[in-house]
């Protein structure tokens, strides 16, 4: 004869099972804090290094200038387009130009309509009128051209001076004064240390819809100190076959940057979904 469950026995195996999960959230997990970014810096424009302005493990600022490239060629391309582009001596010139030819063919029209003149040279003033125009028009032109090119120069002045891009910390600095800098051989290495990204894999059993949003401790190893409460912005989607764990990142802001990068840690989720202390 089959028995009957009491009506206990599925609340208290629900309980149960509510325990067990939570005795799993329980736990800490390996992680490491790993640098937001780290990126190369090299010079816009290829160049010989002329000034490093920085050393290993300096903090800088984003915009900061850590290095520069020789510039004493831009300077002097600078230099000269200022001066051409303040000119207006062509200009000035085509426009009195015009303004003469201008009256003369007035004069030329004036006397074609008295019969005074032939028609061909009504013609020959009206085409040397035109002609006039067109390098008035042209002197504009070069005028302009040499505004927009002393505006490129100076881009090419600037991109002389290497910029950080983040504010971070220097980790390696690659070339020396009197080095070629280029695309493919960078100046320095910087790492961005806020926020640092909290890397752990977790046991597939913890994975959920609602993982993403819970909040978690985080507590470096020894000898950092403290506990730090963030919580999990990435659950990898795809499992690892082998170790049956899925990878979870999260952002820990580090704004003093008294936390270094590649610091092993543990985490450990607080006692319930989005709960703060």
């Amino acid at each position: 004869m089959t028995k009957t469950p009491s009506l206990i026995s599925l609340p208290l195996a629900l309980f149960i099972a509510a325990a067990q999960c939570g005795a799993a959230f329980a736990e800490s997990f390996d992680c490491v804090m790993e640098p937001a970014s780290v990126i190369r810096i090299g010079p816009s424009s290829p160049g010989v290094l002329h000034e490093v302005f920085v050393r290993r493990g300096d903090h800088v600022k984003a915009g900061q200038i850590i290095a520069s490239t020789d510039s004493e060629s831009a300077k002097a391309s600078v230099a000269l387009l200022e001066v051409k582009s303040q000119s207006t001596v062509e200009l000035d010139s085509q426009q009195a130009h015009v303004a003469f030819i201008k009256s003369q063919l007035e004069r030329e029209r004036k006397l074609t309509e008295r019969s005074l003149q032939s028609v061909s040279k009504l013609q020959e003033a009206e085409f040397n009128y035109l002609t006039a125009q067109a390098m008035l028009q042209q002197a504009r032109v070069n005028l302009a051209s040499a505004k927009a090119e002393l505006e490129r120069q100076k881009i090419a002045l600037r991109d002389t001076d290497i910029r950080s891009p983040i504010d971070g910390v220097i980790l390696e600095i690659t070339l020396s004064v009197g080095e070629y800098a280029s695309g493919d051989r960078y100046v320095a290495k910087i790492a961005q240390l806020d926020p640092l990204h909290v890397e752990a894999f977790l046991p597939v059993e913890l994975y959920s819809a609602d993982i993403i949003g819970r909040e978690v401790y985080v507590t470096p190893d020894a000898p950092m100190t403290g506990q730090f409460l963030t919580q999990i912005r990435v659950a990898d989607p795809v499992f690892d076959t082998a170790s049956r764990t899925f990878g979870v990142s999260a952002d820990l802001a580090n704004p003093d940057g008294v936390l270094p990068g590649g610091h092993r840690c543990k985490i450990e989720f607080t006692a319930g979904p989005n709960q703060s202390n």
